[in-house]
């Protein structure tokens, strides 16, 4: 039998609720917080606040809130780029 989805963000479409939640106790309370502060950054302050409990699929989850797709659509060389800017190598 399949699982259940998991529940999604009402405030960051696509974004599960331990991510939402953590995004708001690092001071991005909403999409428009998060365009503004950029994938990068926010993730940024997600990996400094939660260390090795936050994965390069947040990344991608939070670029894929701003282009509005599912992160899965997100091209391998945009990918790559925000590897490169996280100075993250090798992190699946």
């Amino acid at each position: 039998m399949a699982r259940p989805r998991a529940k999604t963000s009402a405030l960051f479409p696509g974004i599960g609720p331990v991510t939402e939640q953590r995004l708001l106790e690092v001071g991005v309370g909403d999409v428009a917080a998060l365009r503004k502060l950029g994938a990068v950054k926010a993730y940024q302050r997600l990996k400094f606040r939660y260390g090795q409990g936050v994965t390069l699929n947040a990344l991608y989850g939070l670029e894929a809130v701003l282009l509005g797709c599912h992160w899965l659509a997100i091209p391998d060389g945009r990918k790559e780029e925000l590897r490169r800017a996280v100075s993250v190598k090798g992190e699946h």
